[in-house]
């Protein structure tokens, strides 16, 4: 079976071995997946064989046997013989029947004081058939509890087995008399009276709790009834009358006990006190027959007879408390819980003597659960360790033993087991975060998905919406916490800087849930993408600014971090897409997951758009719930080969598709859009049927031109602003109008924005300004290098300047960025002297909008080996 862990995906074999069968076998495993077969293009869906081999052993089971409860005998030194004493003897399985056997005292305790008696027996064996015969210690008498021990010739510490059995010892009765069948034939009063004096019963009564508030005949609890007073019977001439005259140990009962008219001893006993009382009663005799003139010997007689009430101690069951309820998260530490049960008391205070263990329980669905299964101490303690990555609901029986023993009826265990929940709670799984980028500033809704958020199972409760939950990117809180469901938390990111990883902190009273992904999310301001000069002319994607905290964002501390993902070529597009950022370029298939020239990564993970593209990516947008790409292939790869769309292609998050199905024969290079529209720029053609220079716009349904189009070289930026549609790049005309490298179109005409002499590479709005970009020298006859800025209708500097080519300008933050192949940054706002920065290949300009002006600037630092940054893409 396969199953998901913490640790990834894991296998279970499950198994029942035959009973009493042992041998090994020989296990073959191979995984087989779901995907492509095909030997023709190399695919496997199957593993190489693993072998296992699993051994079963035979094991030795105890021995074990039966003994009565209770035995009773006279004091004294007579040799008992009780055959089939022990009965049900079994050495244990069925292949351990040629194992010997012997059987042994162990232990004898007095019932009543728990006192180890080790001089009981003169004499005590068990043969192997099970008799037993015992001599004692003539001295003694009571009551005793005797362990008795088996040991066969098996396995050590599995060989042994223990059993107890209750021995009541009585003393020795004083006199020799039998029932005399009293009648009425030649019988004297006198001779009843030496009858009754010379009897002396010994009467037993059990503790017995039951019982204790109702008056008791001692005389149903006579061990030989032949020797009870109220089995006198005289004639119908003789009259007695009977009389307690000395009671000993009075505090054995309530009050004095009384002997009724008929002979039957009444007495009614206190709770929990056990011993011996000698009770004296005196006969008066009288022959009703006898006239007054009658010698009194003969007709009138008194006798005092002495009688023995023993009463046995009988053991009472302990008792204690335990709570209902227990809970613990998966993964912790071994349990130790001092005081879980509580209220243990072995009895009355006569057994404050006794020991009390806990035997312990458990019924519970999921399998391995426990690496140190619950267990209670003597003192109350619960402990208890669930292996890794386990969880579930477990139900604990719970019940006491305690070492009175069961002599003579007596209770050594509750009566009533109790039970307890113990609920093991899952952590909260972290298997996802969407997206796993955003922007530095926060405000940016998080999805994280998983499991055991909030649902009955994982929380113990059932409720239609769950709260207390806590999630941190970072140090961070998140705001606007929220529990979807089971598999599902929202949250809002606060504003943070870097890397960080994402934790979920879930509390019910005293359970608190964690969960955590580690490097689970990107605090950005943006991306850059370009190129590397080691190795030669690969690829980079960078993220920033990634140091010196939130204060980076306007500060002279920014930096780059070039990220993990492998580009064997220059990165020229970056678009934000369905949570993952889309990196394009003219590299092969990075981290060999199957794409060329374009693929999708999650902050984490690479993932393919099917097979990518056959040419350079140079641009991408978004319209309409699509990614939009453009560049100079001809055709895209999906997944049952390659289809024709020209330089321009729409991917829907699953396949690839034509634009308007239709092929545009063009080396995009440039697009842009807006809710309704979607206009591309470039090499154009044709598309369809119908030619385009340079410019082209598309409503979702059709290709129309923008009047006559651009002309006399390329396109490199597009951009919509309010009502309007800037170009930039290296063409001469706009519609009919000259226009060198920057036009307007306002929704009917072009418009000339200037003489650009040089190529212009990016175009950008701030303030209601247009700012470009690129590797120009002048402007209308005018210096103006790399950078410039206008504004009513005239170009001019923006306050800042650079040493070389600029290929990207982008606005974040009230800050301009730039990127290119420059190495130098300057700055000159009119009011300080010119200062200058070093600057490879990006830099930075913070503006006061309301002085309009920028107040600060510098060169973002990077890694080593840039050669140049092609894109910036911002995710304020």
């Amino acid at each position: 079976a396969k199953t998901e862990t913490n640790f990834g995906l894991c296998g279970f074999i499950r198994f029942q071995a035959s009973s009493l069968v042992a041998g090994a076998a020989q296990i073959s495993v191979r995984l087989v997946d779901d995907g492509s077969a095909d030997p023709s293009r190399g695919d496997r869906n199957m593993s190489d064989v693993q072998r296992f081999t699993i051994s079963i052993l035979l094991q030795d089971y105890p021995p074990d046997f039966s003994l009565p409860p209770l035995i009773e005998i006279f004091q004294g030194s007579t040799v008992h013989t009780i055959p089939e004493f022990a009965v049900n003897i079994s050495l244990g399985a069925p292949y351990e029947s040629s194992q010997t056997f012997n059987f042994s005292l162990q232990s004898a305790r007095d019932s009543a004081t728990g006192i180890q008696v080790n001089d009981l027996f003169q004499r005590f064996d068990i043969d192997d058939h099970g008799m037993l015969r015992i001599q004692l210690d003539p001295t003694r008498s009571g009551a005793f509890q005797v362990r008795v021990l088996m040991t066969d010739s098996g396995t050590e510490n599995r060989n042994q087995q223990t059993k107890e059995f209750g021995l009541v010892v009585f003393p020795s009765q004083g006199g020799n008399v039998a029932d005399q069948g009293l009648s009425d034939d030649g019988i004297s009063p006198r001779d009843l009276i030496n009858d009754f004096s010379d009897r002396r019963p010994v009467i037993r009564v059990q503790e017995d709790l039951l019982q204790l508030q109702q008056s008791q005949s001692v005389a149903s609890y006579a061990f030989d009834h032949q020797f009870a007073i109220v089995n006198l019977s005289f004639p119908n001439q003789v009259r007695v009358e009977y009389s307690v005259v000395n009671v000993s140990s009075l505090e054995l009962f309530y009050e004095t006990p009384r002997v009724s008219p008929n002979g039957t001893l009444f007495a009614i006993l206190k709770p929990e006190i056990h011993g011996r009382a000698q009770i004296l009663v005196q006969a008066l005799v009288q022959d009703n027959l006898c006239s007054a003139i009658e010698v009194e010997a003969t007709c009138l007689g008194t006798a005092v007879a002495a009688m023995e009430l023993v009463v046995l101690p009988v053991n009472e069951a302990p008792s204690f408390s335990i709570p209902k309820y227990f809970g613990e998260v998966e993964n912790s530490p071994p349990r130790t819980i001092p005081g879980f049960v509580s209220n243990i008391v072995a009895g009355p205070r006569s057994e404050e003597w006794q020991a009390v263990e806990f035997v312990v329980q458990y019924i519970t669905t999921t399998s391995n659960l426990f690496l140190d299964p619950p267990a209670i101490d003597e003192e109350g303690t619960l402990t208890f360790a669930v292996e890794r990555v386990k969880h579930g609901v477990v139900t604990v029986s719970v019940y006491a033993i305690d070492n009175g023993g069961q002599v003579i009826g007596g209770t050594d265990a509750t009566s009533v087991t109790k039970r307890f929940t113990l609920k093991i709670y899952p952590e909260p799984q972290l298997l996802a975060v969407i997206p796993r980028f955003g922007p530095a500033t926060g405000a940016n809704l998080v999805t994280i998905q998983g499991r055991h958020f909030g649902s009955k199972y994982s929380r113990g409760f059932a409720s239609s919406e769950y709260s207390d939950v806590a999630v941190y990117i970072g140090s961070s809180r998140c705001e606007k916490e929220e529990i979807v469901s089971d598999t599902e938390i929202w949250c809002t990111t606060r504003a943070g800087m870097g890397v960080s990883a994402v934790a979920v902190n879930i509390s019910d009273g005293a359970v608190t849930r964690s969960g955590i992904m580690e490097d689970a999310y990107h605090h950005a301001l943006f991306f850059v993408g370009g190129t590397l000069q080691i190795p030669h002319a690969s690829g980079f994607v960078g993220v920033g600014p990634i140091s010196g905290g939130m204060s980076a964002l306007s500060s002279s501390t920014a930096s780059i971090q070039k990220s993990a993902i492998p580009v064997s070529k220059s990165v020229r597009a970056l678009q934000g897409f369905e949570h993952k950022l889309i990196i394009a370029g003219e590299f092969s298939d990075p981290d060999q997951v199957g794409t060329r020239n374009i693929f999708a990564w999650d902050g984490h993970y690479v993932s393919r758009l099917q097979g990518g593209v056959n040419g350079f990516v140079d641009t991408m947008t978004t319209y309409k719930g699509q990614l939009i790409v453009g560049g100079s292939f001809v055709s895209v790869q999906v997944d049952s080969g390659f289809m024709l769309t020209g330089g321009l292609a729409g991917w829907n998050g699953t396949t690839w598709s034509k634009i308007g199905d239709m092929i545009v024969d063009a080396t995009v290079t440039a697009v842009t859009a807006n809710d309704g529209l979607l206009f591309i720029g470039g090499r154009l053609n044709a598309i369809g049927a119908n030619s385009f220079k340079g410019v082209a716009q598309f409503d979702g349904n059709s290709w129309t031109s923008l009047g006559d189009g651009l002309a006399g070289g390329n396109v490199f930026s597009l951009l919509l602003h309010e009502n309007s549609l800037y170009a930039a790049g290296d063409f001469k005309l706009a519609g009919r109008v000259t226009a060198h490298g920057v036009a307007r179109w306002d929704g009917n005409t072009w418009h000339s924005m200037g003489q650009i002499k040089g190529v212009v590479k990016s175009i950008a709005v701030s303030v209601q300004k247009v700012f470009i970009v690129g590797d120009f020298t002048e402007i209308d006859a005018r210096p103006l290098a790399y950078l410039a800025v206008y504004d009513d209708g005239r170009w001019s500097t923006v306050g800042a300047a650079v040493n070389g080519p600029i290929s990207v300008i982008k606005f974040i933050s009230n800050c301009m960025y730039l990127g290119g192949s420059f190495t130098a940054v300057e700055s000159d706002n009119n009011q300080e002297a010119k200062s200058s920065k070093t600057a490879m290949y990006a830099a930075r300009f913070c503006s006061d909008v309301a002085e309009d002006r920028f107040v600060s600037f510098e060169g973002i630092e990077s890694f080593d080996g840039v050669a140049g940054v092609n894109v910036i893409v911002g995710l304020d």
